[in-house]
């Protein structure tokens, strides 16, 4: 893209639709349920957000119901519950689906980007991830809410 007036639009554009997303987090989760001290927590944190703005930018703000938002939150935080250590590198991985611990082979941003729509993201089935006694101190609230949405 060539500097200019449609790179500050585009840019205006994906800033405003992120503090929207935000937003909606804030709304939808207590503070306990988005972790973001440590670098890992972060960096899951981001992946969730990127997320939710791709499938915002694909299907609008409102499309984030809390189906929507559930599964999204379910699919990011699995590799929080399944990792002692996350990197870049292992979002990397994993959103591309190709971590080798949990959901592989789900590319969610490919998945998103094929959907007609936004009602299709019930129809993927996300693993339950391996938890040690570790994380499960550790993110005791994010494994007790996913284990009650997702029924495990």
């Amino acid at each position: 893209m060539i500097a200019g007036k449609r790179f500050f639009a585009f840019t205006s554009y994906y800033g405003e639709l992120l503090e929207k997303v935000q937003k909606v987090i804030k709304k939808f989760h207590h503070e306990t349920e988005v972790p973001s001290k440590r670098f890992g927590d972060i960096y899951i944190k981001q992946l969730y957000e990127c997320v939710l703005l791709f499938f915002a930018d694909r299907f609008g703000i409102d499309s984030l119901t809390k189906p929507v938002l559930q599964q999204l939150y379910t699919w990011s935080y699995s590799l929080r519950l399944s990792m002692n250590a996350v990197y870049p590198q292992t979002i990397n991985k994993y959103a591309k689906g190709n971590h080798e611990r949990i959901n592989k082979n789900l590319d969610m941003f490919s998945k998103i980007n094929d959907m007609l729509e936004p009602e299709e993201l019930k129809l993927i089935v996300l693993e339950r991830p391996e938890v040690d006694d570790k994380s499960v101190e550790k993110y005791n609230k994010i494994y007790e809410k996913l284990c009650t949405w997702n029924r495990w």
